[in-house]
């Protein structure tokens, strides 16, 4: 009897050690938690080699399905932080969420990791196109890696499941010039923006706009800026991201498209987790060669006004934007808990509290400035 007891009590101590030993992340809801599994030697590549973008094979346990495909390093900044970001392509006609490519983005500038949620709130209600994102816990090989954005990749897919038609893509790099008269060879529109389709090295659509913005001409020509830009749909984006206080995204992290070889270029907005900044405003509008040209200009200034006012009468924070805060940050608050570096940084609650009055107090400065914001002449 006694060899007995001793042998149920080890049986009971050890289920209680398998227990304790497994992952909290393990009890996140399974739309949640997305789990890769990846070669050891590959990993140790992977994680040796993060400036490079080298594909690994691996396969991913998520919401009770099982996945194959390849993994590699993301991002800009993310990959010299502690936080990265990784791009995943499943194998063949698999998808997540809808999805066959997808950023795991970190959002190393967002401690709220709420930003894209509001944002894109913002984008959608203007009609611009909008990525897929949604949250997901991150574990590798075993080991939780934290929460991400799943991030829809814009691509010839997107186009078609938008029923968008797409000529051209042209995907920014940074510190985007807009100008020939730089006389800097890496702010030329080969070496500032990646052709993603058709994939080559035809540029001439970006030379064109670039003449056009050196030459100022805004309309009534046929090299003319109108005849280049959809300048209404541009402006829109550029008081939306001002507002937003968007600090990367006047010259960076967008895509410009043409539907047509004939139609103008439009603006796709992308990767918002700058937006809503606290550390540094960019006032009524953030700063590129396009909205100096614009404001000097009677008629798009006033539109340009008008759009601003727009968001300050149309958006209702309590009715439209705080709601959207208040689910996601519910969804999420377990998982942001359990992320090995931001709840050792951040708050969550406040962090969130923060996004709130940040958000108040941008509109209020808006509301107050825009009285004393009139057209002076060119």
């Amino acid at each position: 009897m006694k060899s007995l007891w001793l042998l149920l009590s080890v049986i009971f101590i050890s289920s209680c050690d398998i227990k304790q030993s497994e992952p909290a992340s393990s009890f996140l809801p399974k739309q949640q938690l997305m789990d890769i599994t990846i070669d050891d030697e590959d990993y140790v590549q992977l994680l040796e080699n993060k400036l490079q973008n080298l594909e690994f094979p691996i396969s991913i346990q998520y919401n009770d399905g099982l996945y194959t495909g390849l993994l590699r390093s993301s991002g800009a900044a993310s990959r010299i932080n502690s936080r990265w970001s990784f791009r995943i392509q499943l194998n063949d006609a698999q998808t997540i969420n809808e999805l066959n490519v997808f950023n795991l983005s970190a959002q190393i500038f967002d401690p709220t990791l709420l930003a894209t949620d509001v944002a894109s709130y913002y984008y959608q209600q203007a009609g611009f196109p909008s990525f897929k994102h949604s949250h997901i816990f991150l574990r590798i090989n075993g080991k939780d890696e934290g929460l991400k954005k799943m991030i829809e990749k814009v691509d010839v897919n997107f186009f078609e499941k938008r029923q968008l038609e797409v000529s051209e893509l042209f995907k920014s790099g940074s510190q985007i010039s807009f100008s020939f008269q730089t006389g800097n060879p890496d702010s030329l529109p080969q070496s500032s923006f990646d052709k993603k389709i058709p994939n080559n090295e035809n540029y001439n659509t970006l030379d064109q706009l670039y003449y056009a913005l050196d030459s100022k001409e805004i309309r009534n020509t046929t090299n003319s800026i109108e005849q280049n830009l959809d300048i209404k749909q541009y402006l829109k984006y550029h008081a939306i991201t001002s507002f937003i206080n968007n600090l990367d995204a006047f010259r960076n992290n967008f895509f410009l498209w043409k539907t047509n070889a004939s139609a103008p270029i439009k603006i796709i907005p992308w990767d918002y987790d700058w937006a809503f900044k606290r550390t540094q405003s960019v006032g009524l509008y953030g700063h590129n060669a396009i909205i100096h040209i614009m404001l000097k200009d009677q008629e798009m200034f006033e539109f340009y006004k008008l759009e601003l006012e727009n968001l300050m009468t149309n958006v209702d924070l309590e009715r439209d934007v705080f709601p959207i805060i208040d689910a996601k940050a519910l969804e999420i608050k377990r998982a942001y808990e359990l992320d090995p570096f931001l709840n050792e940084i951040y708050d969550f609650e406040e962090e969130t509290n923060k996004l709130k009055i940040f958000i108040t107090e941008r509109k209020a400065f808006y509301i107050q400035q825009l009285n004393n914001f009139v057209y002076t002449g060119g």
